[in-house]
């Protein structure tokens, strides 16, 4: 019978950014999806290509409406700056 071979997995290397609350500790309201106007942020970083591109992603939890935003690395002033845009896009709407 032949030897399986064990394997390794790489520990999570990415980052993580100190922004809002943990899913754990969100209220009922916002857990449920009862009302519009809860955001979910997270990046994305493509790993194909020799320039890897990065985007910011938000999304809505209610009507899963979403909007994506380039950004020029995954490091946390490019993040600040897109939740800053994405913020006043959003006050057109409101």
């Amino acid at each position: 019978m032949p030897h399986k071979e064990k394997h390794h997995f790489s520990l999570e290397k990415r980052g993580k950014f100190a922004v809002g609350l943990s899913i754990s500790d969100r209220s009922r309201e916002v857990k449920g999806r009862q009302i519009v106007g809860h955001w979910e942020l997270d990046s994305m970083v493509s790993n194909r290509g020799k320039n890897k591109g990065c985007f910011a992603a938000f999304v809505e939890r209610k009507t899963y409406l979403y909007t994506v935003l380039k950004m020029s690395d995954r490091i946390a002033p490019s993040m600040q700056k897109a939740i800053e845009v994405f913020l006043h896009e959003l006050s057109h709407f409101t």
